[in-house]
């Protein structure tokens, strides 16, 4: 059984990691000198070294990662690699700060996938919830075609849904699945930065380096670490912490996130996005209630 200081620092890195992933839209938003294929790439490499740190004195760990069953590997290559993938690439290509807000519709999809997999009766609640968060993507459409009644979403906003879809996806996939390693989310930062710079070297335009400016480097960094740890903290606050508390905080990575990219002035704020905010936290929230 679990002491009451393990569960605790559990519970606080999973508070840390929730304030981490608020800052990443953040973080993305300065980057504009780096494409979405090569920023995935450099924040996979920072979490692979984080992870590798681990291995120095523990190659046993790492060889355990290595011998684990197929279903283990995909599971992972899903939230680590197209995850990332989408969940950049959308934020990249488009409104930083709308992309964020459709990507935060994974926890709607969470309780949906659950609901289904599980085979249990979808409430009322859960189908209202679900339909005011796409009532709120409905909204971003209209903010795109200028306030006029003419929906349209932009790629970035597909690719930030498909984010979510993968996010959720795992999210249930993890907790129906016993014994995952921890380590292999290491091994697929490894995988993913070597396939992010062959899509990078493929598709992308090579970046000058010396036109990156200081702050932006330093951005990719804080960006690589808040992902990459955020996972490894996840794992560990959802394994071993107090889940109530850490699902009810968070509920605040989207308001957060939203916040710091306004408060800064990296995104303006439209009457339709806000409307959006509210019905996408709102639908969140609902989803979580209509569980207990």
């Amino acid at each position: 059984m679990l002491s009451l200081n393990e569960r605790t620092l559990a519970t606080i890195k999973g508070g840390i990691t929730i304030l981490l992933w608020s800052f990443s839209a953040l973080f993305i938003s300065f980057t504009p000198e780096i494409p979405p294929f090569l920023l995935a790439c450099l924040t996979s490499a920072a979490g692979f070294l984080l992870f590798s740190f681990r291995w120095l004195g523990d190659y046993k760990r790492l060889i355990n990662t290595l011998l684990q069953p197929a279903r283990i590997w995909l599971l992972f290559a899903v939230a680590v690699i197209a995850y990332r993938g989408f969940y950049i690439s959308g934020l990249k290509t488009t409104s930083t700060l709308e992309a964020n807000l459709i990507n935060y519709l994974w926890p709607v999809f969470i309780v949906l996938f659950a609901a289904l997999i599980d085979k249990r009766r979808i409430s009322v609640s859960l189908v209202l919830a679900s339909l005011i968060s796409f009532v709120g993507v409905f909204c971003i459409g209209i903010s795109q075609s200028g306030g006029v009644f003419d929906w349209q979403l932009s790629n970035g906003h597909l690719l930030a849904l498909l984010a979510a879809i993968c996010w959720s996806g795992y999210s249930v996939a993890t907790k129906r699945i016993t014994a995952t390693p921890n380590d292999m989310i290491g091994v697929m930062h490894l995988m993913a930065a070597v396939i992010f710079y062959l899509f990078h070297h493929f598709f992308e335009v090579p970046v000058i380096w010396q036109n990156v400016d200081l702050l932006h480097w330093l951005a990719v960094f804080q960006l690589g670490v808040a992902i990459s740890l955020g996972y490894s903290w996840w794992d560990i606050a959802m394994t071993k912490g107090n889940q109530q508390q850490i699902a009810i905080g968070a509920n605040f990575i989207p308001l957060l996130s939203t916040f710091w990219l306004i408060l800064l002035g990296r995104q303006n704020l439209t009457y339709l996005v806000l409307i959006a905010a509210v019905l996408i936290l709102s639908g969140s929230y609902l989803a979580k209630r209509s569980q207990t």
